[in-house]
């Protein structure tokens, strides 16, 4: 795992986001989270920085962060290290 990106774990709730970090520690993040496009979707291309306004999940519990009011697979994004 990059040292500069956290790896989702859990949806906590529509505004937190359970990580893990490069030294495999877990915390919780809080909206807003910032991301970058890994995987470009709709009107995001590949190294675009991003806000996370909100967690959501779809019907078959599909992790989705919302960006710009739309929710996108959270594949597409990596969470940058917060600190």
């Amino acid at each position: 795992m990059n040292e500069g990106f956290y790896h989702p774990l859990e949806r906590v709730s529509q505004s937190s986001l359970l990580v893990s970090t490069a030294s495999d520690k877990i915390i919780r993040l809080y909206c807003p989270i910032q991301a970058v496009c890994i995987l470009s979707i709709h009107s995001f291309y590949n190294g675009d920085r991003v806000t996370i306004t909100a967690i959501e999940e779809d019907e078959q519990a599909r992790l989705l962060y919302q960006i710009d009011g739309l929710p996108f697979p959270y594949n597409h994004f990596e969470i940058l290290n917060q600190t």
